[in-house]
């Protein structure tokens, strides 16, 4: 009979045979075990240490990290130095990776490939086994990541793809450390909001309803005052839409857990920041006009237009104060963006995951 440590081992194998190649393991796989001894707990440990040596004769750095992520993560708990080692070590060759191509496309084939930041799916592995490491690991990342951007004017781009790696990591440990996943979106909500967000959100709320409430609360004061193309990607949420009622850099259909509810308190909470967004542009007609698709009052109206519609799942006082919000712009609306509001409002409505 087989025991598990050498069932542990076989599993390292078959995973990544599509991705190492096939010769380092040929020996491994196809010499026949004259009896169970062979792959006792020593000799498995022995079989995963040598797959680290013959690791290091990999070019590829993705394969390369992807022997190594498994290797530790089947060492830890009978050999968890080592299996910091590896971890380390392919901690390393991801920064390294990173460093040389960072995170474009890249070509395979003829197919244009999305690239992976390796270190974050470090991290992820690391994550699982150590949640302070790992949270150790990415504030380093944090302080290369500010010096970075401090030098290259605050590139919103790059600052969006951390907060969209650190929800990765968080949505990687959901199954197994809500609590942990929490934290590490937290930790993104020091850069811009992006599609990813509402999408953990979702996820988490699968997972733990009142965590993923108090997770939109924390955000929702922190993006308040943001551009809208940031703060209404917390537009969906709170009304359990699945897509954003806003007209948004990005989109996406978000996938709702089974029975979600909307919160009352947090779509208040939300048209709220939204009033005083509309106030601040009545008292400042200039910043009106300002916006990347739509002008920000003719957003917010796009905005205001789709909640009404979701009239089944928003309370009277909520609608009340999306009228009053509404009637602050609604002389800061051009005839031209009406048409283009218009037009936009065309389209099906957001789908609700249910009454409030």
């Amino acid at each position: 009979m087989i025991s598990a440590s050498c069932r542990g081992f076989l599993t390292l194998i078959v995973c990544l045979g599509t991705s190492v190649n096939c010769f380092l393991y040929a020996q491994k796989v196809t010499r026949p075990l004259p009896n169970s001894s062979l792959c006792d707990s020593e000799n498995a440990i022995s079989l995963i240490r040598e797959q680290i040596e013959l690791s290091k004769t990999l070019d590829n750095s993705v394969q390369r990290v992807s022997v190594l992520i498994r290797a530790a993560d089947l060492l830890w708990k009978p050999r968890e130095a080592q299996a910091r080692n590896a971890f380390a070590e392919a901690l390393e060759i991801a920064k390294r990776d990173y460093k040389e191509h960072g995170d474009a496309p890249k070509r395979e084939g003829r197919l244009s490939v999305s690239g992976t930041d390796q270190r974050y799916r470090v991290i992820s592995a690391i994550a699982k086994r150590d949640p302070a490491w790992a949270h150790q690991i990415t504030t380093q990342l944090f302080e290369e990541a500010t010096k970075e951007t401090e030098t290259t004017n605050n590139d919103t781009a790059q600052q969006a793809q951390a907060a969209e790696k650190l929800l990765y990591v968080a949505s990687s440990l959901l199954p197994s450390d809500p609590g942990t996943a929490a934290g590490f979106a937290r930790l993104s909500l020091k850069y811009p909001a992006t599609v990813a967000l509402p999408s953990f959100l979702y996820k988490l709320a699968g997972t733990n309803k009142a965590a993923a409430d108090q997770l939109y609360q924390e955000a929702l004061v922190n993006y308040a005052d943001s551009p809208l193309d940031e703060l209404l990607y917390l537009s969906a949420y709170p009304f359990g839409s699945d897509s954003d009622l806003g007209e948004m850099p990005t989109s996406m259909p978000y996938r709702l857990p089974g029975n979600f509810q909307p919160t009352s308190s947090l779509q208040t909470a939300f048209v709220q920041t939204l009033l005083r967004r509309s106030k601040s542009l009545s008292e400042n007609p200039a910043d009106a006009r300002v916006g990347r698709r739509f002008p920000a009052a003719a957003q917010l109206w796009i905005v205001f237009s789709r909640l009404e519609a979701l009239d089944q799942v928003v309370s009277p006082s909520v609608l009340q104060l999306v009228a009053q919000a509404k009637g602050l712009i609604v002389n800061l609306v051009t005839s031209k963006d009406r048409q283009q509001v218009d037009d936009v409002l065309i389209e099906p409505p957001p789908q609700s995951g249910g009454p409030a």
